[in-house]
C-alpha cells in the first residue's frame, strides 16, 4: 500500500511537471505569434520602418501610418515589447522623458505645446504600446488640461462606479497608475496631466483620446480615424519633413554611431587635455 502510494505521487509529479511544461510552451509560442505580429516591434516582418525618426537605446520616435491626428503626430516606443509604459523599467522611462523634453523644445519654438497621451486596453492581447506626442497651437493648448479634465469626469459617468480620475502631476503617471490595471493618460508638456482607469474595456474606444484632440482642433474625428494608410511616397515625404524639423533636437545623434558622438567625444578629450597641461 505504502509502495503504490509513493508510485502514484511519483506519477501525479510526473503528469504535473509535464502539464507545466506544455503550458510553459504554449506561452512561449503565444508570445513568439504576437511579437511576430507586432507593428512595432523592430524585429516583426509588420514594423514599418520606414516611418522611424530616430532610434534610442531603449525607444524610438516614430510617425504614425494612421489616425494622423495633425501634422507633427509622432510616436514614443519603447524597443521592449512592452503593454504599458507603467510596467516598463526606469531606463526606458528615463529616456521617454528624454524624448518629451526635446520634443516640447522643438514644439516650443513653433510656438506648438504637446500633449502626450497612452491607451492601454485589452491587457491580455499584449498589445505594444506607445506615448502619442500631438502637437497644438499654443492658445488651444492652454485650454488642453481643463478640456481633457472635463471630457474625462463626464465619460466617468459612463464607464465606472468609482472616481477614476487621476491627477499625476504631483507623482507623474507611473506612480499614480497601477502596473496592472488598463488606463488612458494625457500629460502635457514635461509635466503631468490627467489619467482615467479604465473598468469596462469593452465600453472604451481605443481611439477615445485622439477624438478629444481632433474636437480640440476642430479635426473631423470620423473622417481622421477611419482614414486609410496615405500612399508610401506621402509617408515618406512625411518623414523626411518631420526630420528636418527634428534635426536640430535629435538627442540619439549624440549616441555612439551618430554624426555628433565623433565630435562630442574629441571636444571632451580636447578639454582633458588642456586640463591637465593647466595642472603641469
Amino acid at each position: 500500500q505504502a509502495y503504490e502510494s509513493a508510485s502514484n505521487k511519483k506519477r501525479k509529479g510526473k503528469d504535473r511537471d509535464e502539464m507545466l511544461r506544455k503550458q510553459a510552451i504554449a506561452t512561449h509560442n503565444r508570445m513568439e505569434k504576437i511579437l511576430m505580429n507586432c507593428w512595432r516591434c523592430l524585429d516583426s516582418p509588420k514594423m514599418l520602418k520606414h516611418l522611424v525618426i530616430s532610434m534610442g537605446v531603449r525607444c524610438y520616435l516614430a510617425l504614425p501610418s494612421r489616425a494622423v491626428v495633425t501634422e507633427g503626430h509622432c510616436l514614443i516606443v519603447p524597443r521592449e515589447h512592452i503593454i504599458a509604459t507603467t510596467q516598463a523599467d526606469e531606463d526606458i522611462q528615463e529616456e521617454i522623458m528624454y524624448f518629451r523634453k526635446f520634443l516640447v523644445k522643438m514644439f516650443a519654438a513653433k510656438n506648438q505645446g504637446c500633449v502626450f497621451t497612452e491607451t492601454v486596453i485589452s491587457m491580455r492581447k499584449q498589445r505594444h504600446t506607445v506615448v502619442e506626442c500631438i502637437p497644438m497651437p499654443a492658445d488651444l493648448y492652454s485650454d488642453a488640461p481643463i478640456f481633457i479634465k472635463k471630457a474625462i469626469l463626464e465619460s466617468d459617468e459612463q464607464w465606472s462606479v468609482n472616481k477614476k480620475l487621476i491627477d499625476t502631476r504631483q507623482k507623474g503617471l507611473w506612480r499614480s497608475v497601477p502596473k496592472n490595471f488598463p488606463f488612458f493618460s494625457a500629460e502635457f508638456g514635461n509635466g503631468g496631466g490627467f489619467a482615467h482607469v479604465i473598468e469596462d474595456e469593452a465600453m472604451f474606444k481605443p481611439d477615445w483620446g485622439k477624438e478629444i484632440l481632433c474636437g480640440m482642433l476642430g479635426e473631423p474625428a470620423q473622417i481622421v480615424l477611419r482614414a486609410k494608410r496615405a500612399p508610401l511616397h506621402v509617408e515618406q515625404q512625411r518623414v523626411k519633413s518631420f526630420k528636418q524639423m527634428w534635426h536640430k533636437y535629435d538627442w540619439t545623434r549624440r549616441l555612439e554611431g551618430g554624426d555628433l558622438h565623433a565630435k562630442m567625444k574629441a571636444k571632451k578629450q580636447a578639454a582633458a587635455a588642456a586640463a591637465a597641461a593647466a595642472k603641469s
